[in-house]
């Protein structure tokens, strides 16, 4: 499919909903014990804001001096946010319950969580896990480890980026290594797409199918479909799958490792079939995707270039269902390196950009519509010693308009970890 992404003119984007003035609140900040960077929030229909912490915690291993990460869940009572553990990863002998959760979380129709972890389990390869509520306790059950099949781990290893789920069950996701592709690289494989389905019977096993190994269209070194799918899968109104190769696809002196590609995985009887959706020529269109994908009720395609554009500052760019797109090179400015998803909420984009503390650009939350264009709604590190946060990962909107996220770093400045544990946070218009 030949694709070629123009300038934005965003159907739904046309409400003229800009904010004249947002405000931000610090609903917690991470300590270190309870948890350290945090990467994701989910919200629930109750108001309740579930995630994980890549480290932190009182489970610890080599690997993770600082903590092996957790899963939390912050709670609201008239005004009163209260941070609850439900999990320390490491918790057990040799972190067979996993280590350093890197995938936000997905939620069920019965209340149960479902993440995966990029090392740990009994491989150390990454697992699987669902944590359940029974009796008053949250119980984690690790549902799949990964490299369970050999050498090189043909079933993937090191799971990163979204899940998805459907209505049947099944779990979607993507690994940065393993897989049968990419055999000229140093590391086994570039990557899977797999597909996780839970047991027939009460009390059998989850079987994991891979559907997609990147990288399996190699021209010598180069991988034209791309590899290392670090934004995960994201499910589509049809039940289509798509997903991001932060490299490979199109190869040049500006672009060595590959810009990055867009692909889809649609569902047949006999199995999966990929399709190349997008690939960009040169940085120039946009480089490195690494955010997660977001579609509409239209069946639409939304997401981000971390870097390249006009001036270097990434991209953002819309998918349409017959193949055509638009894009919009961004700005410089507070606000570069874009590595969550896009949300979609009354007619408006919003995003995070994480930033990069080291060049004094600590991140930004902002929105995006096709009259406006750009506006910031909050920069990070506004405070002295970033007590506000900063590299802002993931939001999230609740029916009132209300955005939540997290910060990586920043809040707590006697954290052991300087600068800071992390913060979540809401914007309020």
């Amino acid at each position: 499919m030949k694709t070629v992404l123009r300038f934005f003119a965003l159907a739904i984007l046309t409400l003229n909903c800009v904010l004249a003035q947002s405000q931000y609140k610090v609903l917690y900040r991470f300590s270190g014990p309870d948890g350290n960077a945090p990467s994701s929030v989910l919200l629930d229909q109750s108001g309740n804001l579930y995630g994980v912490t890549q480290s932190g915690g009182t489970g610890t291993a080599s690997n993770c001096p600082y903590g092996c990460g957790t899963v939390f869940r912050l709670s609201n009572s008239n005004g009163n946010w209260t941070l609850t553990t439900l999990h320390q990863f490491c918790s057990v002998a040799s972190c067979l319950d996993g280590n350093t959760p890197t995938t936000a979380l997905v939620l069920d129709s019965k209340g149960n969580l479902y993440g995966a972890t990029q090392f740990g389990g009994s491989n150390n390869k990454g697992t699987v896990f669902e944590l359940s509520f029974s009796a008053g306790v949250w119980k984690e059950t690790v549902l799949y480890n990964f490299c369970s099949r050999g050498e090189n781990c043909p079933d993937g290893e090191e799971p990163s980026g979204a899940l998805a789920h459907d209505a049947l069950g099944n779990l979607y996701g993507a690994t940065v290594g393993g897989g049968s592709g990419c055999s000229f690289q140093l590391m086994p494989g570039c990557g899977v797409a797999f597909e996780l389905s839970p047991p027939s019977s009460q009390g059998g096993v989850w079987t994991e199918s891979v559907i997609f190994n990147l990288c399996t269209i190699s021209k010598g070194t180069q991988c034209p479909d791309g590899y290392f799918p670090l934004g995960g899968l994201t499910l589509g109104k049809s039940g289509n799958l798509f997903g991001t190769a932060a490299y490979g696809g199109n190869y040049s002196s500006q672009c060595f490792q590959g810009c990055g590609t867009l692909f889809m995985l649609h569902p047949q009887a006999n199995g999966w079939k990929s399709t190349l959706l997008y690939a960009p020529k040169t940085p120039a269109s946009g480089e490195f995707p690494v955010a997660p994908l977001t579609t509409d009720s239209a069946g639409a395609i939304y997401g981000s270039f971390a870097q390249g554009g006009q001036v270097g500052a990434g991209v953002l760019f819309q998918l349409l269902t017959n193949g055509k797109g638009s894009e919009y090179s961004l700005a410089p400015g507070n606000d570069d390196n874009r590595d969550a998803a896009l949300i979609i909420g009354n007619g408006v984009l919003y995003g995070s950009a994480f930033g990069s503390h080291s060049f004094n650009d600590d991140g930004s939350v902002f929105q995006f519509t096709a009259k406006t264009k750009e506006t910031i709604l909050y920069t990070f590190c506004s405070e002295a010693h970033c007590t506000d946060g900063n590299g802002p990962l993931g939001l999230q909107e609740d029916k009132a308009g209300n955005l939540y996220g997290v910060t990586t770093w920043g809040g707590n400045d006697s954290c052991a970890e300087n600068p800071g544990c992390g913060v979540i946070f809401e914007i309020t218009p």
